[in-house]
């Protein structure tokens, strides 16, 4: 298949990692156990050392607070105190492990800085404090409020054209996305935009054998939809059952489904699944594998979701 500039033709291969830390599981912190800041930076160095290696880009999508240090969050404490009520029940966890100084696994602005030096990968947002941004429990004054406060921290002083992962993939509010400066979004699986999609998906999709690469996104000319992808199967309890072989066996399957058809194959995890998963690394690798051969060959497009975002909208038909 010719190569063309035109992204609705045009085969491709994106990641994308939802970069959250304590923040992702603010409503069941001692469920699944609290992260460690030291153990965070230090995978997402490895993840970036293995991107380099096969020379695959991908987007790190971060969690605005999740990038401050404990002191520019202390010197900025409106950005969590002066906000709405939904938010600040939200909230309340880290409130009561800031005022304790309990705040391992809350922070990481290595990572942050490790990234954003990285050079071709994308340092992209996925909110400010993970607060879920539905409409209908949050109002838009106080959507407008949480990705302000994005703004307003030193990693994404100067940011543009940022792309974002919405909190638990429930679209929210995505007309008023352009206004905060953002060009595209990680669409949701969730038959209604503003569910999280549900658990049986996942493991559905981690046993499928026949799983298929996805249509190319849409959007206006302003905001791109970008499509939701699959997750890397995080090897876990029953999920660490399915033998690795397996799953590379499907994203194989889906790449070459996504090189027949003109699709897209769009892979995304946690960094924290691979400190929490089992052989999350070796099962990352035998992907990139597959994938990095058919990118350097010219075969397979391989965007950050800025860049597939910003050629979208250069095809978007005028409204």
């Amino acid at each position: 298949m010719p190569m063309t500039d035109v992204p609705t033709t045009r085969p491709a291969f994106i990641i994308s990692f939802d970069c959250e830390g304590n923040w992702g599981m603010m409503d069941h912190l001692e469920e699944h156990g609290r992260l460690s800041s030291a153990a965070l930076v230090a995978t997402y160095e490895r993840l970036l050392a293995l991107l380099d290696r096969h020379r695959v880009k991908a987007t790190f999508a971060f969690v605005g607070a999740f990038t401050m240090s404990e002191d520019e969050a202390r010197a900025n404490l409106p950005l969590f105190t002066k906000v709405g009520p939904r938010a600040r029940r939200w909230l309340a966890p880290f409130m009561a492990d800031l005022q304790s100084r309990r705040t391992d696994g809350w922070f990481a602005p290595a990572a942050a800085a490790a990234v954003k030096r990285s050079g071709p990968h994308e340092f992209g947002c996925h909110g400010f404090s993970h607060l879920p941004l539905i409409e209908g429990e949050l109002g838009l004054q106080d959507f407008d409020l949480e990705l302000a406060s994005v703004r307003k921290t030193a990693a994404f002083t100067g940011e543009n054209d940022l792309t974002l992962v919405y909190p638990r993939n429930q679209i929210g509010f995505s007309r008023e996305l352009a206004r905060h400066g953002f060009v595209g979004y990680r669409d949701t699986l969730a038959v209604l935009k503003h569910q999280r999609s549900p658990r049986w998906r996942h493991l559905f999709d981690e046993i499928n054998p026949f799983p298929a690469s996805q249509e190319h996104g849409g959007g206006d000319a302003a905001v791109a939809r970008i499509p939701a992808g699959r997750m890397l199967n995080w090897r876990s309890g029953a999920r660490g059952a399915i033998p690795i072989a397996w799953t590379a066996r499907l994203w194989r399957k889906t790449i070459e489904d996504a090189l027949r058809t003109g699709r897209i194959a769009h892979l995304w995890s946690h960094p924290h699944n691979f400190i929490t998963g089992r052989d999350m690394f070796d099962l990352f690798d035998s992907v990139l594998k597959t994938a990095a051969p058919r990118i350097r060959a010219g075969e397979l497009w391989n965007p950050t979701m800025r860049e597939y975002a910003l050629a979208q909208r250069r095809t978007a038909p005028p409204e």
